[in-house]
């Protein structure tokens, strides 16, 4: 496996810009594998997908997997941290059938504790 420098990532992905891949085309190509990868990975299951979703591109990575995955039929919980902003994303999550929660205060940490039991795999972006 290549592992790559965060500032490496950036002229990759200026790169790809320049080249007419939009940031925007990146993301919804890096969701689509990691969903395909998940699908593969995770046995379909009455049981959920946990998302935990933090504010950067990796977290709103992680929420367009969650619809992708939730618009082919599986269940699919997001929990997000403070600061995620992706209204279009959670838009189509919902809309998919994905259950969302933000973390609000200390009290969220049971419902996630709760979630976690119940998940078949838990995503962390």
């Amino acid at each position: 496996m290549k592992i790559v420098t965060v500032e490496q990532m950036r002229a990759i992905e200026q790169s790809s810009v320049d080249h007419g891949v939009s940031l925007d085309q990146l993301q919804q190509n890096a969701a689509a594998a990691i969903a395909r990868e998940t699908a593969a990975l995770v046995d379909q299951s009455d049981l959920p997908l946990l998302i935990l979703a933090g504010p950067g591109n990796n977290g709103r990575d992680a929420l367009i997997a969650a619809a992708i995955l939730a618009e082919e039929g599986r269940a699919v919980l997001a929990y997000l941290t403070p600061g995620v902003t992706s209204g279009d994303v959670l838009d189509r999550l919902r809309a998919a059938g994905g259950e969302i929660r933000r973390h609000e205060d200390a009290n969220g940490y049971e419902r996630l504790r709760g979630w976690v039991r119940e998940a078949s795999a838990v995503l962390d972006g």
